[in-house]
């Protein structure tokens, strides 16, 4: 994370002095035109700040490293992923072609999601999960921006170095490994495509758990299969209740086929995160 720290201390000064702070702000969000955004303990607060054409030119010129088109397969997917686990979420003006987004100009926002150490934030699931069976696979989810790769973090740090796991992690956008330099028995698939890195980390380095982040339609069909070859499953999903991942297809049929044993929700109130756990089995069905 001291990468991040790096890039973010080389922002403009008025953005970097809100950033530089004993309490660093979980989000910075930019629009052209509008008051620049923090947000801490899951609220945001409006700086006094306005973000002009300039702000907004030299942020991106900084974050790019003045290279905005090395960075235009991302960028048209919707992110910048940059060094330290810093994801920046970006959009413009889309140029399309065939239904498929061609190019981004006109960038009119960002939301940068700063990644910082929470020691503890894990703590509650590592726990919860030495009560489970070897193969048991865990399924965190929440709403955006709640804190669920934080979870999944700190739950591989505790895994490599406190239970003497083997673990492999799927990092698509660089921000689920930062800070995690230090954990060796820790397998990072750095920006490999999920389907492709979960094969593959099953097959060649011999993990106990393999986590992920985020996972959608096209990881369902990948993990169904990995889910049953030895390795216990921890991944990731948005939703605000377990009756929402019930109602999607391919993660409903990973808990119906006991892929996943654990449904962990997390919530924040009052600027604090709670869990809720539920254990599901086999027999347990879409509802």
């Amino acid at each position: 994370m001291n990468e991040a720290r790096s890039l973010l201390s080389a922002l403009p000064f008025c953005l970097s002095s809100l950033i530089d702070q004993s309490d660093p702000p979980e989000e910075l969000r930019m629009r052209r035109g509008t008051a620049v955004l923090t947000k801490r303990g899951g609220v945001f607060h409006s700086e006094h700040l306005i973000c002009t054409d300039e702000l907004m030119e030299k942020t991106l010129s900084v974050l790019t490293n003045r290279s905005f088109y090395t960075h235009a397969e991302t960028v048209n997917e919707g992110y910048l992923s940059l060094p330290g686990g810093l994801r920046v979420g970006i959009c413009g003006s889309a140029i399309t072609e065939g239904g498929r987004i061609r190019a981004v100009r006109d960038i009119s926002f960002l939301c940068l999601r700063i990644p910082r150490p929470l020691p503890g934030a894990a703590d509650r699931l590592f726990s919860e999960m030495q009560t489970l069976g070897r193969l048991d696979g865990v399924l965190v989810y929440s709403p955006p921006g709640v804190g669920k790769t934080t979870v999944l973090r700190e739950l591989a740090r505790l895994l490599t170095k406190r239970a003497g796991k083997a673990v492999a992690l799927i990092d698509t956008r660089g921000e689920l490994s930062a800070g995690l330099e230090d954990c060796p028995n820790l397998a990072v698939y750095l920006h490999y495509p999920k389907a492709a890195g979960l094969a593959m980390a099953v097959r060649t380095v011999a993990p106990d758990t393999v986590i992920l982040d985020e996972i959608g339609p096209e990881e369902c069909e990948g993990l169904f299969l990995c889910g049953h070859s030895g390795v216990q499953i921890v991944a990731s999903a948005h939703a605000a209740s377990a009756a929402e991942l019930f109602s999607d297809p391919g993660i409903s049929k990973l808990i119906a086929h006991g892929v996943f044993s654990l449904l962990v929700g997390l919530e924040r109130r009052d600027g604090r995160q709670y869990f809720t756990f539920e254990r599901v089995t086999k027999k347990d069905e879409a509802k």
